[in-house]
């Protein structure tokens, strides 16, 4: 009994005798009931702990809950402003910026050539001989021609760059995906990902590329 790892309690009874047994014990009681209330749990205490562990659990569980709605509610603004149609809105504004300043340029560059132009021409006026006059009307139809012709050039480069532009921004749009035959379902505000996202008799909404499908879940079968 000494050498047990197992705690030991005595109760042999006979309250006047002492046995070795009480001797080597971890506890003494004197008489078995005595021993086999000491080691029974106080069931009103053990209640007790159990109510307050509840409570303690309900409490963690409730801040846990707020925290990860605030978590949620976080990420559901950022995917907002991450949206492809707020990036197509801002791409597009920005499309309409470098059109903007390639009209603006394009009128300048055309200004600036023409008043070079009016300048050449007063010169050309201001020599009368008619030799020289003829020469000067040779290089000013030449410069003509080239600024016209520098002129088609930058515009096409410009029509090449704003094509470009827009056929990036229509190969991220959603609905060029949707013209490769993909849908998007959708119920409300929400986009389904899964069968799990929905129950049978739920509406939805199908889009596609011409238009959409309204119907209800009649049937849910997985891969």
């Amino acid at each position: 009994m000494a050498a047990c790892s197992i705690p030991i309690v005595s109760g042999v009874g006979h309250e006047t005798d002492l046995t070795i047994a009480d001797m080597v014990a971890d506890l003494r009681a004197p008489t078995p009931t005595a021993a086999a209330e000491a080691i029974s749990p106080d069931s009103g205490e053990w209640l007790g702990r159990f109510i307050r562990l509840e409570s303690r659990f309900q409490q963690h569980i409730s801040l846990k809950l707020r925290h990860e709605a605030q978590s949620l509610t976080h990420l559901l603004k950022r995917l907002q402003q991450s949206h492809p149609e707020k990036q197509m809105q801002r791409n597009a504004q920005r499309l309409d910026e470098l059109e903007l300043r390639l009209n603006r340029a394009a009128l300048s560059g055309i200004t600036k050539r023409g008043t070079k132009l009016q300048t050449i021409t007063a010169k050309l006026n201001s020599h009368h001989p008619v030799q020289r006059l003829q020469l000067l009307e040779t290089r000013r139809n030449a410069l003509h021609r080239r600024l016209a012709a520098a002129i088609a050039r930058m515009l096409e480069r410009r029509r090449q760059t704003v094509k470009a532009h827009g056929e990036k921004l229509h190969a991220v749009s959603p609905l060029a995906t949707l013209e490769r035959g993909y849908a998007i379902a959708s119920q409300g505000e929400k986009i389904l990902r899964s069968v799990e996202d929905v129950n049978l008799d739920d509406m939805m909404e199908i889009r596609l590329t011409d238009g959409r499908l309204v119907g209800r879940v009649s049937e849910k079968r997985s891969r």
